[in-house]
């Protein structure tokens, strides 16, 4: 997996370093994160994880038995107690449910850190900091509007150019816009599971090692 992260990486960032140069060449008064405005507002898995922990954060403003915990405690506290709900329970269910699919994420991508599905206090504490915000703060369609705003004006600004020049740009666009998502989703196709199947093994190996007394506990492994 990581032979296939080196493979493409070069060319992503060529492609959009491409687009990025020939922008600049093109609109000389604009700024080095300009071009970016083209790139951004696609949606990814990464943007998906951090919509779905809104909406449990929502949720959770209807279950009368989980929100003061969200409200008078810290998060370690609330994993605490949330540890002891039954396994029906409808925020017990929607956290696994998510935690199925994005708990390969984590804070820290290193062997010796603990993985959201090990430790879901990340997820808790997202939770937590959403329900103290307005909804009107979560709108991952903005800047999907703000780049097609920004396209439209490019376009308009390109009319004055010769046909060629804006073939060349249109294609650049096109191949930095799809690069740029690959760039944006690669930690979660590849990073994130190359790195937790790989302490998953680790940790296997090394609760046998534990149980065959040749260490004293699994984390020393990674020591």
């Amino acid at each position: 997996m990581w032979e296939i992260h080196h493979l493409w990486g070069t060319p992503v960032l060529v492609a959009v370093g491409l687009f990025e140069d020939m922008y600049l060449d093109l609109f000389k008064d604009a700024d080095q994160l300009e071009p970016y405005e083209l790139l951004t507002g696609f949606d990814n898995e990464i943007v998906e994880s951090g919509r779905l922990l809104w909406q449990l954060s929502q949720d959770v403003k209807n279950m009368p038995d989980i929100l003061p915990l969200f409200q008078q405690h810290d998060v370690q506290t609330i994993v605490a107690h949330i540890q002891k709900f039954p396994l029906n329970h409808p925020f017990i269910k929607q956290l696994n449910e998510y935690l199925k699919k994005y708990g390969i994420m984590a804070d820290i991508v290193m062997l010796a850190q603990p993985f959201w599905r090990e430790n879901p206090e990340s997820a808790i504490r997202m939770i937590q900091n959403n329900l103290n915000q307005n909804k009107e703060t979560f709108n991952p369609s903005e800047l999907a509007r703000k780049r097609l705003q920004k396209q439209k004006d490019v376009q308009n600004k390109l009319k004055s150019y010769p046909k060629p020049v804006v073939q060349k740009f249109e294609s650049l666009l096109e191949k930095a816009q799809i690069c740029n998502q690959l760039w944006e989703g690669h930690t979660f196709w590849l990073d994130y599971p190359a790195t937790y199947y790989t302490r998953c093994a680790i940790l296997e190996s090394a609760r046998r090692l534990v149980q065959s007394n040749t260490l004293r506990q699994e984390q020393d492994v990674f020591t």
